[in-house]
């Protein structure tokens, strides 16, 4: 019987065991177990049927394993698709940052240039041209001279 069932574990054994009304003591190892399961009246009586509850808690024991495995792994793929969503808002949130710090740079220069025009504007513009400089007229009166009014 329990060469044909491949795959059992001590918690398949277990599950027989109870489901025949057999009582399994705490400490019980895989051989005990299936001598409790071969010594049982239920066996004896009808050994297909025990074979078939095995068989069952086997299946369904693999069904409940694989349905873990893949809730995990459906786990691991939401939280590598809100990775993937989360760095995607980084990037936009970093390039929307270099957007306005290259605006406000921008801004910062057509200002800066603004003022250095207004300072031209303000401050007349020297030439290298020579310009005439004229000195104003004096009279001067030697001892003596009279001046005319």
């Amino acid at each position: 019987m329990f060469l044909s069932v491949k795959s059992c574990k001590k918690e398949d054994l277990i599950l027989v065991a109870q489901e025949i009304g057999e009582n399994v003591p705490p400490t019980a190892k895989i051989c005990d177990l299936k001598g409790i399961i071969l010594n049982s009246d239920e066996y004896k009586s009808g050994p297909d049927f025990v074979k078939g509850i095995l068989e069952n808690a086997v299946t369904d024991r693999k069904l409940q394993e694989e349905f873990e495995l893949e809730k995990i792994k459906l786990n691991k793929e939401q939280e590598f698709e809100l990775e993937k969503i989360k760095l995607k808002q980084q990037q936009e949130l970093e390039l929307e940052k270099l957007k306005i710090n290259s605006e406000l740079e921008l801004t910062r220069m057509q200002t800066q240039n603004q003022n250095q025009g207004m300072i031209h504007q303000q401050i007349p513009e020297t030439s290298n041209a020579k310009k005439k400089f004229t000195l104003p007229k004096l009279q001067f009166r030697q001892f003596g001279d009279d001046l005319k009014d």
